[in-house]
């Protein structure tokens, strides 16, 4: 494969659980603006066509299952030549950038051949990489995918913990071994990391893109269920597929006269205990890639937790606020069923048999 000297890579390899669908979702939503910069975004088949360039995109067109399907194959021939293909698509049409953007390109071991692919086929390559503090990190992922495994919040942690998971060092450190460390750029999400405190904002300074003002308006793209209703499905995790299952939450936020409250952020499942041994496991780590990649930010500020506990008394009170809210979620959906059985019927009335 020859390397490419007329067009750039962007390459945002995620991380999960790191808001890369908040930023996919602005970059396809707002695919014809790009194309307009000369910049091009792979379908879901790792292709391009002008047609769709010049067509809003959505979350589908992403090309997530399509990096997953050749890691696990190996399939480096099949990726070469979509590569190329893609390439020369993107400059018959004048392009001058392919962003390509997939949480999968994290996936190590398994993805590392796929960064030697990328930095051979491009001379020009910038990365934007996005890290999310481990104790926060963890709670998502266990909402996103272990309780429907029917594992507990505090085993997740144990195991994650063991395996030191997840290993941003390791990520980055083959994101440098490929594209060079002058190429990387690493990101904590947090507001004092970010520019203007926004990620989306930060995302298209560092890759030097534009998008609409409307663009910066949109709410979260993978919205969770509140971890207090994870830990009650967790003890019922039957009721899923497998881990990728989103069935049960799309319905759940359909159906609820209150949705807010189905993705409501208690905050009652992680003490500040928990928070201190996990932040502390990683605690060299982040010290190194802050010094490597974000020296500008204090790294208590990113990273730091505070050394105060909460009384046993008030983390009671906030569980029970959470069961509060699944409770009140349980009702308002058994109401509506009530609502609706009872719909166009007369409520049979108790008679008083003494009468």
């Amino acid at each position: 494969m020859k390397t490419c000297s007329d067009i750039a890579l962007i390459l945002h390899p995620g991380n999960a659980k790191c808001g890369s669908k908040s930023i996919q979702s602005a970059l396809y939503r707002y695919r014809p603006q790009l194309f307009e910069q000369g910049v091009c975004l792979p379908d879901r088949n790792f292709e391009f066509s002008s047609a769709q360039m010049a067509t809003q995109g959505t979350l589908d067109d992403v090309p997530i299952e399509f990096f997953d399907n050749i890691s696990k194959s190996h399939s480096t021939d099949v990726f070469r030549k979509a590569l190329d293909t893609s390439i020369s698509a993107a400059r018959s049409f004048g392009a001058s950038r392919i962003l390509i953007s997939s949480e999968v390109l994290t996936n190590q071991p398994l993805v590392s051949w796929i960064h030697q692919v990328l930095a051979e086929a491009f001379s020009e390559v910038r990365v934007i990489y996005y890290i999310r503090r481990q104790d926060d990190f963890l709670l998502s992922a266990w909402q996103q995918w272990s309780h429907k495994a029917g594992v507990r919040l505090s085993d997740c942690i144990e195991d994650s913990l063991r395996v030191k998971a997840p290993n941003y060092l390791h990520i980055t450190d083959v994101f440098v071994r490929n594209y060079g460390l002058d190429s990387v750029a690493v990101r904590p999400i947090a507001p004092c990391a970010l520019i203007e405190g926004s990620l989306l904002k930060d995302f298209c300074s560092r890759s030097n893109i534009k998008l609409p003002d409307d663009a910066f308006l949109a709410g979260r793209a993978n919205v969770g269920i509140n971890e207090c209703l994870c830990d009650v499905l967790s003890r019922i995790n039957s009721i899923y597929k497998n881990v990728h299952d989103d069935e049960v939450k799309t319905k759940l936020l359909s159906l609820a006269s209150n949705p807010e409250l189905v993705a409501k952020r208690c905050g009652a499942c992680l003490s500040n205990v928990a928070r201190r041994k996990i932040m502390k496991a990683f605690r060299k780590d982040n010290k190194i890639l802050r010094k490597r990649f974000f020296p500008d930010v204090k790294i208590d500020d990113v990273f730091g937790v505070d050394s105060k506990d909460i009384s046993e008394a008030m983390q009671l009170r906030a569980e029970l606020d959470g069961l509060k809210d699944v409770l009140a979620v349980i009702f308002d959906l058994v109401w509506r069923l009530i609502l609706e059985k009872s719909e166009g019927e007369k409520m049979p009335c108790r008679v008083d048999e003494r009468i």
